[in-house]
């Protein structure tokens, strides 16, 4: 999104949860690292704005009041930012997606905020800013009004109401109960994977296979066919089970399939797994990633991201490679971005 920086408010310590919640362990490593993770596939810049008392660093912006609020933390990133928009970001707001990021880009007030709203509910740390607000800011903070809202009762603001599919983005991380929550919602993602044949779409998926169990993060792969597969499962899935996939299946129009006998204790997988890989399904009305050559194929919407020869202007996120034979630095960037190239299994059930 041109000109757009991010700032992620850190934010101080939480009594219900007896430490700072920037620092809550969650997927592998601290909250702050994976909102900072996804912040840095949408904007250019990336901040951290941390309390009053707490250590520098590249990108830091420490508040220097120690009176709490987030107001000086906004006020340092519009100062600091060469671009014209700012996105604004609680590090306890984890259900945010880039498709809410693009909704609010979109809807953006010159000189003014616009806001995410859930139920009624305006969330003022997910919006965009723009940097005209700059001395609006600083005139609040120099008579040491501090909360947001001395700021946006006097810019032009604008309010973007999302879907119910989307609640989970508004549930704060406050206490333990919420953080057990998120991690039962989120543990499972989705990613697709479509193409030509040919493209190369089973040798990126290993490629990827090989990184996310590398990781310790398990996966299961199924491959779509439009086409009776009579209970054959091929070279395709045996090639992907040997690259680290949990399990791997086949799915035609005469059923699901994998190799070997099957019983039910054989489908655990697919619901135990951190990730869901599929492998085909252009028409289907799921988020995915696009691999192409020369040609590209048609895919139903949502496309996260277009990866091949000229991707430009395709997608949201894309990367110029030419495949097959670019494989590896075509998972290396499905894998480096794959939060923001995945979804909630959650997510796949509203359609």
């Amino acid at each position: 999104m041109p000109g757009l920086a991010a700032v992620l408010m850190m934010g101080g310590r939480s009594r219900r949860m007896g430490r700072q919640k920037a620092h809550l362990p969650i997927g592998g490593g601290f909250l702050w690292e994976r909102q900072y993770a996804f912040l840095s596939t949408l904007a250019d810049p990336v901040f951290r704005s941390v309390a009053y008392g707490e250590a520098d660093g590249d990108g830091v912006l420490v508040d220097k009041n120690p009176s709490p609020g987030p107001l000086a933390g906004i006020a340092a990133a519009l100062s600091t930012m060469a671009g014209e928009w700012l996105l604004v970001l609680a590090v306890d707001i984890v259900g945010v997606t880039r498709p809410m990021v693009e909704e609010l880009y979109r809807h953006r007030v010159p000189g003014g905020v616009v806001q995410a709203r859930f139920h009624g509910q305006a969330q003022p740390l997910l919006a965009v800013w723009h940097r005209d607000v700059r001395p609006v800011v600083h005139d609040a903070l120099a008579r040491d009004r501090r909360a947001v809202r001395e700021v946006l009762d006097r810019v032009p603001v604008r309010i973007v109401d999302f879907p119910a599919v989307w609640e989970d983005a508004a549930a704060h991380l406050n206490t333990p109960r919420d953080l057990d929550d998120y991690e039962r919602r989120s543990a499972r993602r989705w990613l697709q994977v479509v193409g030509f044949s040919g493209s190369g779409k089973t040798t990126v998926l290993a490629h990827l296979l090989t990184r996310l169990q590398a990781a310790g993060e398990s996966a299961v792969v199924v491959k779509v066919s439009h086409h009776a597969v009579q209970q054959h499962v091929g070279l395709d899935t045996r090639t992907l089970l040997r690259a680290g996939a949990q399990d791997a299946w086949l799915l035609g129009s005469d059923g699901l399939f994998r190799e070997g006998p099957a019983g039910p204790l054989d489908l655990l997988p697919l619901a135990s797994a951190a990730w869901l890989l599929v492998e085909g399904g252009r028409g289907w009305a799921t988020p995915k990633v696009v691999l192409a050559r020369d040609d590209w194929p048609s895919v139903a919407p949502p496309v996260l991201a277009a990866v091949g020869r000229n991707p430009g202007g395709r997608a949201p996120l894309t990367i110029a490679v030419n495949l097959p034979d670019e494989a590896q630095a075509a998972s290396d960037f499905l894998f480096a971005h794959r939060l923001a190239l995945s979804v909630p299994l959650s997510e796949i059930r509203h359609g």
